[in-house]
């Protein structure tokens, strides 16, 4: 049995001829175990290290498959819905899970929020 490391670059290296009904029940375990890895902080994309920056690539992998995997749906979050393939981080939380994980969270107002949307599409539209 391949780890998920494996699991994960050897898709990654085929990902021309992947698709989400072709993918094996081994590869989406991979990537769902890479994600809670990332999620839980007991990995990192990329982390300091003495002698510099290491970028973890085989998790880069993970999250860019994801994508290539999830599937678009309606999402609802508060008073809002959005189409996405990621659900909000805290969109499934309760009072005992956001006591217990520490977390101390705000809502931005929604004017904020739009602007922001259209700085950061400006932004994408500046680059090119």
């Amino acid at each position: 049995m391949n780890t998920i490391k494996e699991t994960i670059v050897a898709a990654y290296e085929n990902r021309e001829s992947l698709t989400r009904s072709s993918a094996s029940a081994e590869l989406i375990q991979a990537v769902q175990d890479a994600l809670k890895l990332l999620d839980n902080g007991d990995a990192r994309v990329a982390e300091p290290t003495t002698t510099g920056w290491v970028v973890n690539d085989w998790l880069k992998k993970a999250v860019l498959l994801s994508f290539m995997l999830g599937e678009n749906r309606v999402l609802e979050s508060g008073d809002t819905k959005y189409y996405d393939k990621v659900a909000g981080k805290f969109d499934s939380y309760d009072d005992s899970r956001f006591q217990t994980g520490g977390y101390n969270l705000f809502k931005l107002p929604l004017r904020l929020s739009k602007t922001i949307a259209l700085l950061v599409r400006a932004a994408k539209l500046l680059k090119g």
